[in-house]
């Protein structure tokens, strides 16, 4: 399962889940509170978490 934490109206976690969505595999997507200060946008995939959106892409593009 892929979990993606993400801002609102963030361009580049947008253009993830687009992509994530064209994959047809399942994932789960969490809104960041603005109120939490340590929240960090971040992405799980096979056991590894990616902080850069880039880093995962070109992982889970390799591998679909």
């Amino acid at each position: 399962m892929i979990e993606i934490y993400y801002w609102e109206d963030d361009p580049e976690a947008e253009r993830v889940l687009r992509e994530l969505e064209k994959s047809g595999l399942e994932y789960e997507e969490t809104l960041l509170d603005a109120e939490m200060p340590s929240a960090r946008p971040s992405i799980s995939y096979n056991g590894k978490t990616y902080w850069e959106w880039d880093d995962f892409l070109r992982v889970f593009r390799t591998e679909h």
